[in-house]
């Protein structure tokens, strides 16, 4: 089954919907992307391992969740859809941190990026992630700065605007 997309303008004013092939590797469609960042009661960063299977950024460091939004749906139901598939977490309640575009050579979208505090059983798709890890917003810091490489670039870009401006802190230790 061809899974579609939410086609969108560079307004983010929905076009249609497109097989989510059309979207990768052609940066002039716009698609929309739910992403969440999910924190623990100590303040530690929830980030996944990708697969070495993952059609892109293969074997990278990514946000908790991410995702693509599918036709006839919302950034929020895409958020808690993607949740529930990649880590078995149902009924989260989550806040939205940000609205923005991001570009690079893969793919071009408009992102939600959503916060939540979670500390429940998480039990995450081995098709999808290959690891989790919970890292403390020093750790996330020094990783970055010996290997950005291994860290999906949508990811290291909202990361380093994140610690740079030092948004997240009460959240984020």
């Amino acid at each position: 089954m061809v899974e579609l997309i939410t086609h969108v303008d560079e307004h983010d004013n929905v076009l249609g919907a497109r097989p989510k092939t059309d979207f990768f590797n052609n940066p002039s469609l716009y698609c929309r992307t739910s992403h969440l960042y999910l924190f623990n009661l100590e303040g530690k960063l929830l980030i996944q391992q990708r697969t070495k299977t993952r059609k892109n950024y293969p074997g990278m460091y990514d946000a908790s969740v991410s995702g693509t939004v599918r036709e006839k749906e919302t950034y929020e139901e895409a958020l808690v859809r993607e949740a529930g598939e990649e880590l078995g977490i149902k009924n989260i309640s989550y806040n939205l941190f940000l609205k923005g575009v991001y570009s690079d050579d893969v793919h071009t979208s408009h992102k939600s990026l959503y916060t939540a505090i979670y500390n429940g059983p998480i039990t995450f798709q081995k098709e999808e992630v290959e690891k989790i890890y919970w890292m403390s917003r020093s750790e996330i810091t020094k990783e970055m700065k010996k290997y950005s490489e291994r860290f999906c670039p949508p990811f290291l870009e909202e990361l380093e605007d994140i610690i740079n401006k030092k948004q997240l802190t009460d959240i984020f230790k």
